[in-house]
């Protein structure tokens, strides 16, 4: 109707719709569109009608029906003569090319694209679901990781909130879920409420394609694979690794999971079977997570545990909570797993990952606890009471296949010494090796032993009572740093010494006042520019101290300044302080904002903008309050006589 421009449903024909759907194109403009076009097109039109108060007409259904057979009929032909691609949609990722993926994206050093990575592959869910993970979601039990889902795509009405179970790779750690999360927690810190999502901003699965894309055409080996699996990096997007997972899941070994497993792990549906005659059950999803964590399901380590504590003491929640402060209630269990599993893999990371990256500026790594805590993870311990869930029978059978066959090598050399020992008691049985040889060694043993005692104690005594006194801990801190020689004199850094601006500010806070134990660099805030070489650096270390001034200043006026904090006490102080530099959470645009992944250098550039920005609305009130008072003549006059602050020329010349 022109004169409304409201379409008359009553007016459509099935020539009309036909005309209208015959007008779409694919991406090139030219050729025949894919099937899902037409699909979205027939689902807008019975929606269209729907809004309408009415339903699509039987013979326009059964005419667009007719038209979208012709279409395939079309595009099958053209697939035949390979004038257009023969798989539609974008491109599947093989597994093999996904392990590629997550070890490249962690030693590029980009978190969020790696943890993002890991999960949608795992979960085999859509990247918008991923985006939406929040602390809730999530919890621990057993040895599996579960994440349950309230509403997807598939599932408006929330009716499947079964848990999706997903399982450690401690022998690939780059493709360990757990291991991923581990990072990205330590790095940007953990959910501090239950409401709280894991990756903050907005539209975070279009970051994820565009930073996962720059990396597949950067890397030269990813970009290599690529082009041998017949794809582009234009084929590979979000919904690729949904599609990656499925494959793998079904035809990745020939004992793979049953379909039905499958489809309700990815939330697909099951017309006229779903929920009624095949509904989930734990055990079939347990065996789909093991099968995308990566693990090899023709080895024993089908089965492997994750690394975990022998015991979860105060010494280990203390430790979550100086590594993850401040984390919401209800998460401890998911943190005890991702603390143990960076422990487990501290050596992995120390020989994969580059001496900058964020992880080792967290404080597991800058205050020693990774090394301390080493000796308490494994992934098993004599009596463990953790036992692996999701492993098929054939795991069983292979793990003892494999002792039987240790057990037939080592066979002969058991044999061997078994009859040696046999030999050598009856010899000594017989006599010809009498007792009384035996008895005069042994008391020859024993007075060297006794007096070798008599010696330590002598030197130990003499040692006590000579001994200074124990240092105290501020003593002891200052042991563990390191001072180097360049330039004629002593510095608290190397001469090579690069402060990293993209640090969070909760990371630089704590090296501000505690220091990096792994490097032996004392606290930053001894820094100052003759410290470091060039223009650049020393502008560095006065921007930090201009970002760490009004923290330290608000927390003494609060009275919750420390000289010598711990580290918990940092995180504390940090809590308290952080609001004096903090900004604001949606954009000028209104756009959420990503407050935990900010660097430093952003963040002080936010300060300072918000300072200029008080400083002109205070010039502001002066001057009308100057006119009220005296007249606008008087303004000009001021503006004459006084001289305008820096940067406010302007503003005083109006």
């Amino acid at each position: 109707d022109p004169s409304t421009f409201v379409i008359n449903t009553a007016a459509l024909t099935s020539d009309i719709v036909e005309v209208w759907m015959s007008g779409f194109k694919a991406k090139d403009g030219t050729s025949v569109p894919s099937k899902s076009v037409h699909g979205t097109a027939m689902s807008a039109l019975s929606a269209f009608y729907q809004q309408h108060g009415t339903l699509l007409p039987d013979v326009m259904r059964a005419s667009v029906k007719q038209f979208t057979k012709g279409v395939a009929r079309t595009r099958a032909e053209l697939k035949q003569t390979g004038e257009i691609p023969l798989e539609e949609g974008k491109a599947h990722v093989p597994g093999d090319l996904y392990l590629t993926i997550v070890r490249a994206l962690l030693t590029n050093g980009d978190v969020f694209c790696h943890v993002f990575c890991v999960l949608a592959w795992n979960l085999m869910v859509r990247v918008s679901n991923v985006a939406s993970l929040c602390a809730a979601n999530f919890s621990f039990s057993e040895d599996s990781l579960q994440v349950a889902y309230v509403k997807h795509k598939a599932d408006q009405e929330g009716e499947r909130t079964d848990p999706k179970h997903c399982y450690a790779n401690p022998l690939n750690p780059a493709a360990c879920v757990i291991t991923a999360l581990g990072i990205h927690f330590a790095c940007f810190g953990a959910p501090k409420r239950r409401t709280d999502v894991l990756f903050e901003g907005q539209r975070q699965h279009d970051r994820f394609v565009r930073k996962l894309r720059k990396v597949l055409n950067e890397d030269k080996e990813l970009k290599g694979l690529i082009d041998r699996q017949g794809i582009t990096v234009d084929d590979i997007a979000s919904h690729s690794l949904r599609k990656g997972g499925r494959s793998y899941c079904a035809g990745g070994s020939t004992m793979g999971p049953s379909t039905a497993t499958v489809l309700l792990r990815g939330g697909w549906r099951q017309d006229g079977m779903d929920q009624k005659y095949v509904r989930y059950e734990h055990a079939g999803d347990q065996l789909v997570g093991r099968y995308l964590s990566m693990l090899d399901v023709s080895s024993p380590t089908f089965a492997t545990l994750p690394p975990h504590f022998e015991a979860v003491d105060d010494d280990v929640l203390n430790a979550v909570r100086l590594v993850f402060p401040d984390a919401a209630e209800g998460f401890e269990g998911v943190l005890v797993t991702c603390l143990a599993s960076l422990v487990y893999h501290r050596a992995y990371f120390r020989e994969t990952l580059a001496p900058a990256h964020k992880l080792f500026k967290t404080t597991l790594f800058t205050q020693g606890l990774a090394d301390k805590l080493g000796p308490r993870v494994a992934l098993s311990f004599p009596g463990d009471v953790m036992r692996s869930t999701g492993v098929p029978p054939i795991t069983q059978i292979l793990g003892d296949l494999q002792d039987l066959k240790q057990t037939v090598a080592t066979f002969p050399t058991l044999v061997g010494n078994t009859l040696h020992e046999e030999l050598e008691k009856r010899q000594f049985d017989a006599g010809q090796l009498t007792r009384e040889v035996v008895e005069t060694l042994v008391k020859d043993m024993q007075t060297k032993v006794v007096a070798e005692i008599g010696s330590l104690r002598n030197g130990l005594h003499a040692a006590v009572a000579g001994a200074p006194a124990a240092p105290n801990a501020g003593q002891q801190a200052n042991d563990q740093f390191q001072r180097w020689m360049w330039g004629g004199q002593m510095h608290p850094v190397p001469e090579e010494f690069d402060l990293d601006t993209s640090l969070p500010p909760a990371t630089l806070f704590q090296l501000y006042l505690l220091g990096d134990e792994q490097e032996r660099i004392g606290p930053y805030k001894m820094l100052t520019s003759q410290d470091v070489v060039g223009k650049q650096a020393k502008a560095r270390v006065s921007d930090m101290h201009k970002l760490m001034e009004p923290i330290i200043d608000s927390l003494k006026k609060q009275h919750h300044w420390h000289h010598q904090p711990t580290v918990h006490e940092v995180n504390t102080m940090w809590e308290r302080g952080k609001t004096v530099i903090r900004g604001n959470e949606r954009s000028n645009k209104g756009k959420k904002r990503r407050l935990k992944e900010m660097a430093w250098t952003t963040a002080l550039k936010e300060y300072r903008k918000r300072g200029r920005e008080s400083n002109d609305q205070d010039d502001d009130n002066d001057l009308h309050s100057s006119a009220d008072q005296h007249g606008a003549e008087s303004v000009d006059a001021v503006g004459v006589a006084r001289r305008p602050p820096k940067g406010k020329g302007e503003l005083y010349e109006k």
